[in-house]
């Protein structure tokens, strides 16, 4: 793990060191979470995190298009990646993002962004924020859509992702923060029903 990471830190460092502001994107990201605050402390970097989630029924139909793989199977796939994982960022600065109201409204998300974390704007912020909601979205390419009332309550994997889901939502809806007790204590509870889910089965 040692040489793996001492890998990555000379890429970060090759790679971003001279860019005052800089950022990358990957799924897996938050399940690798204490080995890439690893690197980026080595780095010194002044980390700040943008986590994404999508409707988990969405992220169900997309699974069960690609491969198969029933709703059940699924909830538990994206309660294993999500749930655990997220308390390495809660003494980072941190906002999380709808997939859904990303794509019904993508300036106001990204000014959203760049408020919560403090990310300056300067004469070239208006036109890239103009240019990612034109060319880099594409309503096409998003095949289903889901409300967060549309989950079928029946199983348990169901309802904690339902759960789940609901709290981060709040989140992106800025019905509550991240940094609130508030939220942490709900989370807590969601984090105690998987292991009891876990250890069910």
């Amino acid at each position: 793990m040692r040489l793996l990471q001492n890998h990555a830190v000379r890429y970060v460092r090759r790679t971003f060191a001279s860019q005052p502001l800089w950022g990358f994107k990957d799924p897996r990201t938050i399940r690798l979470l204490p080995f890439w605050r690893g690197v980026l402390r080595k780095c010194h970097a002044d980390d700040a995190y943008v986590v994404v989630v999508r409707n988990p029924l969405s992220v169900a139909a997309s699974l069960f298009r690609r491969q198969a793989m029933d709703v059940v199977t699924s909830h538990r796939l994206w309660l294993v990646h999500m749930i655990p994982f997220l308390r390495e960022l809660r003494d980072r600065p941190t906002v999380v993002v709808d997939y859904d109201l990303l794509m019904a409204d993508p300036r106001a998300q990204l000014a959203r962004i760049a408020t919560r974390l403090n990310v300056p704007s300067n004469e070239t912020t208006a036109p890239e924020m103009d240019r990612f909601a034109a060319d880099f979205l594409d309503e096409r390419l998003r095949h289903s859509l889901f409300s967060p009332r549309d989950f079928d309550l029946t199983t348990p994997e169901a309802r904690l992702t339902h759960e789940a889901y609901a709290l981060l939502y709040e989140l992106a809806m800025d019905g509550v923060n991240f940094g609130d007790d508030t939220f942490w204590s709900g989370w807590e509870k969601i984090e105690r029903d998987l292991q009891t889910l876990i250890e069910r089965h």
